[in-house]
């Protein structure tokens, strides 16, 4: 559905709303990139060199899983340059708290004309994911 940027004492975060829990973790993916790549992000899927990667994880709770999410895909960018564009497909168990995605993106292979914001870390403060409604929302703060 959507996301909007939030300020942040020295960081800057998010806060997003979707239909089901997957749409909520694109919407958080989308937003992530949105803050690194700026403008850029959206001009990038244009190029073509698309990539499918998989990635399952388990968690203690619904935040946490969207954390360690986001962190897994903050050190793909750090490490191999690899930007996710969506969730091509996959699911989330509720009762073990847990995830399959099957994400679809690319790599960077000359980043120079973008304007990149090095993002730290997804931190833990003020991190939600939850029910409200009809809707899942999410909250994330970034460390800048």
């Amino acid at each position: 559905m959507s996301f909007s940027i939030i300020p942040h004492t020295a960081d800057i975060g998010f806060e997003a709303c979707a239909e089901t829990p997957l749409k909520l973790i694109d919407e958080a993916i989308s937003a992530l990139f949105s803050i690194i790549l700026g403008d850029g992000y959206r001009r990038l899927p244009a190029y073509g060199g698309a990539i499918t990667r998989s990635l399952e994880l388990k968690a203690d709770s619904l935040d946490l899983l969207l954390h360690d999410i986001l962190e897994e895909l903050l050190f793909w960018f750090e490490e191999r340059r690899i930007v996710i564009f969506k969730v091509k497909d996959g699911r989330i168990d509720l009762d073990g708290v847990g995830c399959y995605l099957s994400l679809e993106g690319k790599i960077l292979h000359n980043d120079s004309m973008l304007d990149i914001r090095e993002i730290k870390a997804v931190t833990y403060y003020e991190l939600e994911f939850k029910r409200k409604g009809d809707l899942w929302q999410a909250r994330v703060i970034l460390d800048l």
